[in-house]
């Protein structure tokens, strides 16, 4: 622990959900994206709550 590895590994997890989250939104949202990647001082994005996740719920 002394060498940094755990603070490595949350630092990673984090950067994993964001890519996550991103690409969730831009599906649900009906984007297509050809690049993720996120800018240095971005923050974690919001989950989308465009219609098309809360209409599939709807329709099942």
């Amino acid at each position: 622990m002394a060498n940094g590895d755990t603070v490595r590994c949350r630092d990673d997890s984090r950067e994993h959900l964001l890519y996550y989250l991103k690409s969730w939104n831009a599906w649900v949202e009906g984007r297509s994206m050809n690049l993720l990647r996120r800018s240095p001082d971005e923050t974690m994005p919001k989950i989308s709550n465009h219609a098309v996740a809360t209409g599939a719920r709807a329709e099942a």
